[in-house]
């Protein structure tokens, strides 16, 4: 009937399509010289189908053994090209166990958005780095994203080797291109760097050719960024020509830098980074790339920018040192918090290298105190290093996260005092944060003089704070506040005794 007719006339529209003869090329896309010489890349004829599939069989090897490769997560972003890249990476099955996300931000707005900031040259060995930072940052967002229903996804995010690519390339286009044809491909893992480039030669391949190079050259360097090739492989040199003795119709393919990141901490002190996430564990970690032995890097796993699940629990503190008081109001807060929720969340201790009421803290100081972390117990804690002063500056880091705070601290929340003595400013800042979806769990604490402070303090100091005029405005904070009963929670001691008591 109609149906079989349909069918056998989109079959024959098929068969006219795969047969078609290729289309000349653009008077800005020429041939390459049939007395040039044959190189990887070129449009194949019909006489080269037979070395064509053995070479792309050669690629979709490749990628086999990348996905066979367990452990490792990556999202690639590219600009400019890449597009033989993609098609290989999704011809081969199990693409999941590796690739999570495929970007192509290739508008200026969307390259400059994805990068969060437009680069001096688009086409630059500095972008293409950036696309592999943002790219490796995306990473550990999603694998954390992805687990979010589990009470330890971001540690989760620790348990994976996570790899950012960013490609960025200039090649064959519509106009004359004055400039070079060329690419630069980045790779980073969180501690190092490896940046590719590729200068092809022109006028002599089409568009579909050089894309083909570029995309051999991300192949290469996300298969090597994983271990999965040989530091003497040959594969990129049997796929450009490299050798010509004509300048012309040369192509030039070299790794450019290979280093790594400077410490994190350095970062943040500059702040090129807003936050840096350590995982404090007894075991020590090794990073160990082939590309680099036998040298090895003692590194503690950290994640810079991680982006913490909406409800997790930061406890913020000096930590100096941590005691079990620390320990015990996280645990009540996830008590009371996993109450109203599907999964348990998650705890993530703070510690801010600007402190605003005791002064800087330097880089040693901070590694000594989370190395304290895995001394006091055996169990994995999440520290993470800020330079947040103050909550206004945290809830931007933060957005939607919940503090576990003792009643001591707390109270100054809704000190006027700490606000230039303005009521309507702290009333600004504190309504700022509610709308922003921080909150509070409070834990009850012994003052020195033996009062005990609780929630319920702060309620009724919100209230105490609001006039026959104000109609009730200071308390339409309390919902910020959440109260871990005295029954389940109190702290008797800080850190500040402890270490009295040692001295």
């Amino acid at each position: 009937g109609m149906a079989a007719i349909i069918a056998g006339a989109v079959q024959a529209i098929y068969r006219g399509l795969t047969s078609a003869p290729q289309p000349e090329s653009s008077p800005s896309e020429p041939k390459a010289s049939s007395s040039g010489p044959k190189r990887s890349g070129d449009v194949p004829s019909s006489g080269s189908e037979a070395a064509n599939l053995d070479e792309k069989c050669q690629y979709l090897t490749l990628v086999r053994s990348m996905y066979r490769k367990k452990g490792c997560k990556m999202v690639i972003a590219t600009t400019g090209s890449g597009g033989f890249a993609i098609q290989t990476l999704c011809q081969v099955g199990g693409m999941s166990s590796l690739i999570q996300e495929i970007q192509v931000p290739y508008a200026t707005f969307s390259s400059s958005e994805f990068m969060g900031a437009k680069p001096e040259k688009f086409v630059s060995e500095k972008t293409a780095m950036q696309l592999a930072l943002k790219s490796y940052e995306r990473s550990i967002e999603v694998t954390t994203l992805d687990n979010s229903t589990h009470s330890d996804s971001l540690l989760e995010a620790f348990r994976e080797r996570h790899i950012g690519l960013g490609c960025t390339a200039a090649v064959v286009t519509k106009r004359a291109r004055r400039g070079l044809h060329h690419a630069y491909v980045a790779t980073f893992d969180g501690v190092l760097y490896e940046v590719w480039r590729l200068n092809m030669a022109k006028a002599t391949r089409s568009r579909i050719g050089e894309d083909k190079c570029v995309g051999i050259l991300m192949l290469f360097a996300a298969a090597k960024a994983m271990d999965v090739i040989p530091k003497d492989s040959r594969l990129l040199k049997s796929s450009f020509n490299t050798e010509s003795e004509d300048p012309k119709l040369r192509d030039e393919v070299c790794q450019i830098r290979q280093e790594v990141q400077q410490h994190p901490l350095r970062l943040l002190q500059r702040n090129e980074v807003s936050s840096v996430l350590y995982l404090a564990a007894a075991d020590k970690a090794t990073y160990t790339n082939k590309s680099i032995s036998p040298k090895e890097i003692p590194v503690s796993p950290t994640i810079c920018n991680a982006k913490l699940p909406i409800g997790t629990i930061i406890l913020p503190g000096s930590f100096n040192p941590i005691h079990q008081g620390h320990i015990e109001l996280a645990n009540a807060a996830k008590s009371v918090l996993s109450r109203d929720s599907k999964a348990p969340p998650q705890i993530v201790f703070e510690i801010s290298m600007s402190n605003a009421d005791k002064g800087n803290v330097d880089i040693k100081e901070i590694e000594s105190r989370i190395s304290n972390f895995s001394k006091h117990t055996q169990d994995k804690h999440l520290v993470i290093v800020t330079a947040a002063k103050l909550f206004a500056e945290k809830a931007l880091i933060f957005p939607g996260c919940c503090f576990a705070l003792g009643a001591d601290t707390a109270i100054r929340l809704v000190n006027p005092k700490y606000y230039g003595n303005n009521k309507w400013s702290m009333h600004h800042a504190l309504k700022a944060l509610l709308e922003s979806g921080i909150r509070f769990v409070v834990g009850a604490r012994v003052t020195k003089d033996g009062e005990l402070e609780t929630c319920a303090t702060i309620l009724d100091y919100l209230k105490s704070l609001d006039n026959n005029r104000d109609e009730g405005i200071f308390q339409e904070l309390s919902p910020m506040f959440i109260e871990i009963p005295s029954s389940e929670f109190r702290l008797d001691i800080s850190s500040t005794e402890i270490r009295q008591q040692r001295t």
